[in-house]
């Protein structure tokens, strides 16, 4: 077996409730000898966007957008954009510590804080973008992401990209010292699906084996075994259904530096067409 696997959870689901499948196949992945690192993106990048500094850089570019044009939406995140990065640390606090969390006022202030910060960050991007955890959503404007043409082009585009600076500065380089063989990314709901699809084409960019999983794709195996082009752009591999069966005989195919063909519940590209592993349950 391969020595080291990292899987990664990408934004944008609800923060407050990590999922269990990555932490399940970790399990299964350690009690078969593989050394497993578990990234929870969603959180870390929720985190990152709305430290005190980032939250000051994006002020400073939405009070620029707020001279430029009248927007009532701009001239109101310019007014709070001094005050939030001051108060934003407080705010996450009372998701943290029980007697402030059972305060519904205290709860609900700090919420709306964060959500308020949350669209700060949104209104500095150079695209327009618009993420939030209060809907849970990250949308580009412009962009359908059930067109195929969509999302290759807006996943190339690092002006769409919210998380890019902390990917780069954090994420991608703590993967390259941890150096995994293989590379998983779970894409569990549509709202992950553009910053999921961005980060498994900047990895594999970056020379990683990038699988993708999750039940997002489960739900479309048939059309991606019609789409050969989509191995190109953002993935190795994709596992539909269950995970558990499927990478324990990927990684040890590879090891062996054996074809993955009937590896179960894998697509993979051969030639010109999609390779679909036989299904297992």
């Amino acid at each position: 077996m391969p020595s080291r696997v990292a899987l990664l959870f990408p934004p944008t689901t609800d923060p407050r409730a990590p999922r269990l499948p990555l932490p399940w196949l970790a399990a299964t992945l350690r009690g078969a000898g593989v050394a497993t690192s578990l990234h929870d993106l969603d959180i870390l990048g929720l985190l990152a966007l709305l430290r005190p500094e980032a939250l000051r850089a994006a002020g400073e570019v939405v009070r620029r957008k707020a001279r430029a044009r009248a927007g009532d939406s701009i001239r109101r995140l310019a007014r709070l954009s001094e005050s939030i990065p001051e108060r934003i640390e407080g705010a996450i606090g009372a998701f943290r510590d029980l007697g402030r969390f059972l305060d519904p006022h205290d709860r609900t202030a700090s919420r709306d804080l964060m959500l308020d910060a949350l669209d700060l960050v949104s209104a500095a991007s150079p695209r327009p973008v618009r993420y939030s955890i209060e809907t849970m959503g990250y949308d580009v404007e412009g962009v359908d992401p059930t067109r195929f043409a969509d999302l290759v082009r807006v996943t190339g585009d690092p002006e769409a990209n919210l998380f890019r600076e902390f990917w780069e500065t954090e994420v991608f380089p703590g993967l390259a010292r941890e150096a995994p063989e293989v590379v998983g990314v779970s894409i569990s709901v549509r709202q992950q699906l553009l910053p999921g699809l961005m980060l498994a084409r900047s990895l594999r960019a970056r020379g990683h084996f990038v699988v993708i999983g999750g039940n997002l794709f489960t739900r479309f195996a048939g059309r991606l075994a019609e789409l050969p082009e989509f191995f190109d752009v953002f993935a190795d591999a994709v596992v539909v259904y269950e995970g558990e069966t499927a990478i324990l005989e990927l990684l040890a195919r590879r090891e062996g530096g054996r074809d993955l063909a009937g590896v179960p519940n894998l697509l993979s590209r051969d030639g010109r067409r999609v390779r679909v592993g036989p299904c297992h349950v």
